[in-house]
C-alpha cells in the first residue's frame, strides 16, 4: 500500500532531504522502517506506480537508514543498499518530490472511499479508491493479492502503543 500525506510524519532521517537521482521513500515492513532511494528509469511517476511496476520479489534501496518505528531506543543503522521483500512491505510513503497524480495511461477513474485497513501492529485511515460503479458493501478496499494500492489523506497510528510510526 502507498500512503500518500500522512498529517504528522516526518522523515525518519535526514538523509532523505539531500539525495539526488531516483525517488526518496519510506518502507515500513513489520518491524523496521527503511528510508532511502530507489533508483526509477524513464519520467516522474507516482509512488504507486513505481511500486507496482517493479519487476522481481524485492526492491532495492540506496543510501539510506535502517530503524525500528515502535521504539525510541537506539540510533538508525545506515546502508549503502538494502534489499526489501516487496511482499514484506506494509506501506510505502514518498518523502521527496514525486508526482500527485498519475499518467492517463496508467491510472483508472475511481473515487475516494474512507475506510481503515488493519496490518500488523498498525491501522491506516484515510481515503481508498475504488470504481465509481463498485458496491462498497460487497467490494474490498484493497482488491488485490499482490501489489500498492494509493491512500490519501491518511493517518497510520500504532497499535503496539503510543509510539511514532
Amino acid at each position: 500500500m502507498s500512503v500518500d500525506q500522512v498529517p504528522g510524519a516526518e522523515p525518519a532521517s535526514e538523509v532523505l532531504t539531500e539525495q539526488g537521482g531516483g525517488v526518496l521513500v519510506e518502507l515500513v515492513v513489520e518491524s523496521r522502517r527503511v528510508t532511502g532511494r530507489i533508483e526509477v528509469p524513464g519520467a516522474p511517476r507516482r509512488l504507486v506506480d513505481i511500486m507496482n511496476s517493479i519487476e522481481g520479489d524485492f526492491v532495492l534501496v540506496h543510501e539510506g537508514h535502517l530503524d525500528d518505528p515502535f521504539t525510541e531506543q537506539g540510533e538508525p543503522r545506515s546502508f549503502d543498499v538494502a534489499q526489501v521483500p516487496l511482499d514484506a512491505i506494509l506501506f510505502a510513503l514518498p518523502r521527496g518530490d514525486v508526482p500527485q497524480q498519475g499518467s492517463q495511461f496508467e491510472t483508472v477513474a475511481k473515487v475516494p472511499v474512507p475506510g481503515t485497513l488493519l496490518l500488523p501492529g498498525l491501522e491506516v485511515s484515510g481515503d481508498f479508491y475504488l470504481l465509481p460503479d463498485g458496491r462498497r458493501t460487497h467490494n474490498a478496499i484493497i482488491a488485490m493479492t499482490r501489489g500498492f494500492a494509493p491512500v490519501t489523506d491518511a493517518t497510520v497510528v500504532s497499535t503496539r502503543g503510543p509510539h511514532k510510526v
